[in-house]
């Protein structure tokens, strides 16, 4: 189920954020759904979606093969992912980029 609902939201993407600007933007999602684990139920998935929406996109936009289907383990999933990128230098794990630094 989670699955779908990331496919659908996946395809409302209207941003056209692109290089550091799109990995900034995913750090900043992964912390507001990193902080939501204490809110409510839907604060929480809305937090998980956005980010996994924008872990995609890093991951499209750096050459990495995914499926949405594989997110019917989205925590598993977005490990996998996430190592993937780290690999290829990219660390969306790592708190967001402050002005002055990267």
């Amino acid at each position: 189920m989670y699955a779908d609902i990331l496919s659908s939201v996946l395809n409302d993407w209207v941003d056209e954020l692109s290089g550091d600007a799109l990995i900034d933007f995913a750090q900043v999602c992964r912390v507001q759904m990193v902080e939501s684990a204490g809110e409510s139920a839907a604060v929480a998935l809305a937090a998980e979606l956005s980010y996994d929406r924008a872990l995609l996109k890093v991951c499209e936009a750096h050459g990495i093969g995914i499926s949405i289907r594989r997110f019917s383990r989205p925590g598993e999933e977005r490990s996998r992912l996430e190592q993937e990128l780290i690999d290829m230098g990219v660390d969306l794990v790592s708190s967001p980029r402050t002005d002055g630094e990267g």
